[in-house]
């Protein structure tokens, strides 16, 4: 492992965890959102927002930890990026929004040390995003 600026931190960061991106898979043509899976990682478009391919660097955490002893990370601060969830109905905001934070946590669990999370809240509605603000904070 190549040595490691100390303290060096990027704060800017996005993950997907795979069953955050399931979900979303799962529930695709139910929301009108186009789904293809490709050799590089899902590709969707969600009203005007294209996203990807998601590749292996955003979902894999060996293949992230990797990447950052390449690039002399030290560590990472992880959060959603588009499409984020405030296309979704509660319910499944709800379900994506705990899967979303729960992937955010197990990452961090696994490598406290390097992997930092961003939670993320279904600020299209209000009483989910208290819901959420309390059980993330757990």
């Amino acid at each position: 492992m190549t040595a490691l600026h100390p303290g060096s931190i990027d704060i800017h960061t996005h993950y997907f965890p795979e069953s955050f991106l399931k979900l979303i898979g799962d529930n695709a043509a139910a929301y009108g959102i186009e789904w293809k899976n490709t050799e590089n990682g899902p590709v969707f478009l969600v009203g005007h927002v294209s996203t990807g391919p998601v590749n292996k660097r955003y979902i894999d955490l060996d293949t992230r930890l990797a990447a950052m002893d390449e690039q002399r990370l030290e560590m990472h601060a992880m959060s959603l990026s588009q499409p984020l969830i405030y296309w979704a109905k509660d319910d499944l905001a709800q379900r994506l929004t705990e899967s979303y934070n729960d992937g955010l946590t197990a990452a961090h669990e696994k490598h406290p040390k390097r992997l930092y999370g961003l939670a993320t809240l279904p600020m299209q509605s209000v009483p989910l995003s208290v819901k959420e603000v309390a059980r993330a904070a757990k």
